[in-house]
């Protein structure tokens, strides 16, 4: 997933999104899980993946609950949060294209570069992948990976 949110320019945000909730999804139906643990889990530091996670309660992708045997949990199941929406939930806009690899300034979508129409069926081609992914299908190819 590193490649592939480097070559989108993902944040970081949104690619510690995508680690957490995949994680989560490794383990929907196992009750509630503690942020912490979550990010000892994916060695993620606690504090930034507590406001990520917070972020995506908010966007209606996690639940949570407060105190003792309180965390977080999918809000939907699995099968039907993509990895799109995730990356969605933590951005205000579409997945962020890099700026033109061939023109210091940008082409601003002009069309002048020599590439530019390849890179754009690119971008196109790995948001619609992210789209096709959903967190149970991800869950299960990670390592030891198992959705309930």
């Amino acid at each position: 997933m590193n490649r592939l949110a480097r070559m989108l320019r993902l944040p970081k945000s949104a690619r510690y999104a995508m680690l957490g909730l995949v994680h989560l999804a490794g383990r929907h139906g196992s009750g509630l899980v503690l942020v912490e643990t979550a990010a000892r889990d994916l060695g993620l530091p606690p504090s930034f993946l507590a406001k990520l996670f917070q972020r995506l309660t908010r966007r209606g992708l996690l639940r949570s609950a407060r105190g003792p045997g309180g965390g977080y949990a999918l809000a939907r199941p699995p099968e039907e949060i993509s990895l799109a929406d995730v990356a969605a939930a933590m951005q205000d806009a579409e997945l962020e294209r890099r700026p033109c690899l061939l023109e210091p300034r940008g082409c601003e979508g002009r069309g002048l570069c020599a590439i530019h129409d390849d890179v754009v069926e690119a971008e196109r081609r790995i948001a619609a992948a992210l789209a096709r992914v959903s967190l149970a299908q991800a869950a299960l190819m990670r390592p030891g990976g198992r959705h309930a």
